[in-house]
């Protein structure tokens, strides 16, 4: 008889010791499972929640280390040493292998009567710009650097009739235009019409009152129209903090954007510098004011610093090639940086900063899986071992009797491996049933220890202008599914067979060392 066939017999014929052990291995097995599901699936949270975001950065100002320089020196900032980076600075970063696509807008607002205002349908009867309510019709300026406009490349627009900028309309600064589709349907517009934004300068009486109103026109050639792409819903609690936050929701935002005219950067400088002058003109006072501090600048000077690059380069958005070069690129365009008191901010921080119940079950889960097998070797090499002891006279005769110890050893295996995979099979559904009934429980406690632990607001905002969707908590632990998925069936068999593998080491030692005669006498 070969030894598979002694295996099978031995465990049929002892009942009570094999269902101990199918009892020990059963049990043990639902934790380990129980916990690589709850691992993969903050894994998966994870991984396709970064894929939506997508793959952004920027640079922006560093609040822990003002925060902590204040603390050092009683309140007070840095102010002289915080500067804007240069476009020099910013374009050498743009050259760093891990980056896509580039760009940096500058923006403005003009508030008009003639140009009719896209409005949206609100849920929210508050929901407005905050800052902006005073403007009852305006339409807002979009500058582009880089000439097939990055929010087509991450989708948040799609072209929808006529074309984008060419690189030299960009350089050149054309008074070429790309609007929304329903903008041009409000104002009657089409491709290669000339759209004349009418900008109102308004005048202050000497108590803050409006007193008067003059209008200058900026025109504009339409070259391209585009739609806005359907943002994916977030949780009614994201646009809630949202719209705490910044005074907007997912409606605002929305016609934001259907307002936004997109047009070269140096088209925005140069209505910038037109309204400056005019203001100035009408307004002295206001030129009065940027001298207060006694800095003695003339009127041209004052235009062409509040115009240039350097303080109108708003947020500049580098697109990466892969989520997973994020950290490879903020080491290096750190390093790059010339100022330490701004840093570089990636999308995915966004998933960081909401991802605390997440971050706290997967660590559990890694912490209680690490426990498991430990215990597993332990228990399961214990339990061998007292069952082989009283088998030694048998064990004692195979080997007397003449077979091979490879056979013996081959025969102990099987007979554990074959109540193993008994356990092991039924522990992968059972182990996934006890996952989904413990992460409800483990989420609500990762919950109350992360709420503390959460970005800046100033972080969270400029994540949410950078990446292509906003998620809050609440989005990503809806995201969180455990699931029978073939990855976690096929590592679970892996670490549990292995577990058992490892778990004979001791007992087959024990039977190398056997000594028939000694057996036998």
């Amino acid at each position: 008889m070969n030894f598979f066939k002694r295996a099978l017999l031995s465990v049929t014929r002892r009942k009570g010791k094999s269902l101990i052990l199918f009892a020990v291995i059963f049990i043990l097995g639902n934790v380990i499972a129980g916990a690589i599901a709850i691992d993969q699936g903050t894994d998966n949270v994870e991984e396709d929640i970064k894929k939506k975001i997508g793959a952004t950065a920027t640079v922006t100002i560093d609040q822990d280390k003002l925060e902590k320089y204040a603390n050092e020196h009683n309140g007070e900032f840095p102010s002289e040493e915080i500067k804007d980076p240069s476009v020099k600075t910013l374009e050498k970063i743009s050259q760093l292998a891990y980056v896509k696509y580039y760009d940096y807008n500058h923006r403005n607002i003009a508030q008009t009567e003639k140009i009719k205002r896209v409005k949206v349908n609100r849920a929210n009867d508050d929901s407005m710009i905050s800052g902006m309510s005073y403007m009852e019709n305006y339409v807002s300026f979009q500058g582009v650097n880089y000439a097939p406009l990055l929010d087509i490349k991450t989708k948040k627009i799609s072209l929808a009739d006529g074309r984008v900028f060419s690189d030299q309309e960009v350089s050149d600064g054309k008074a070429v235009a790309v609007v929304s589709t329903s903008f041009a349907k409000e104002n009657s517009l089409a491709i290669g019409d000339k759209v004349v934004i009418d900008s109102q300068i308004v005048s202050y009486n000497e108590g803050g009152e409006p007193e008067d109103k003059s209008t200058f026109d900026f025109p504009l050639e339409i070259i391209g129209l585009f739609d806005v792409n359907k943002v994916e819903k977030t949780s009614k609690e994201t646009d809630r903090k949202k719209r705490e936050m910044f005074g907007m929701d997912a409606e605002t935002e929305m016609e934001e954007k259907l307002n936004t005219i997109y047009l070269p950067n140096k088209q925005v400088s140069n209505y910038g510098k037109e309204y400056f002058q005019r203001d100035f003109d009408k307004n002295p006072h206001h030129y009065e004011m940027f001298n207060k501090d006694g800095t003695n600048m003339s009127k041209d000077e004052i235009i062409s610093f509040y115009t240039s690059d350097e303080m109108n380069i708003g947020t500049p958005v580098y697109m990466l090639k892969r989520p997973e070069d994020a950290e490879a690129f903020r080491k290096e365009a750190q390093a790059v940086l010339d100022n330490q008191y701004y840093k570089i901010l990636v999308s995915t921080d966004q998933y960081d900063s909401i991802a605390g119940p997440m971050k706290g079950m997967s660590k559990i889960a890694k912490m209680v899986l690490v426990i498991a097998v430990l215990a597993s070797i332990m228990i399961i090499t214990l339990v061998v071992v007292l069952f082989l002891r009283d088998r030694r006279p048998e064990l004692g005769i195979y080997l007397s009797l003449g077979e091979k110890r490879g056979k013996v050893i081959g025969q102990i295996v099987a007979e554990v491996m074959l109540i193993a995979v008994a356990a092991i099979t039924i522990s992968v559904f059972t182990g996934n049933l006890l996952a989904k009934s413990t992460s409800n429980t483990l989420i609500q406690t990762q919950k109350s220890e992360a709420a503390s632990n959460t970005s800046p607001a100033d972080d969270y905002y400029t994540l949410s202008q950078i990446s292509t969707v906003t998620y809050g908590e609440e989005d990503v632990i809806a995201s969180y599914k455990i699931s029978l998925s073939p990855s976690y069936i096929v590592l679970f068999y892996i670490v549990g067979l292995g577990v058992i593998l490892m778990s004979t080491i001791v007992p087959l030692i024990y039977i190398v060392r056997l000594n028939p005669k000694k057996i036998m006498m």
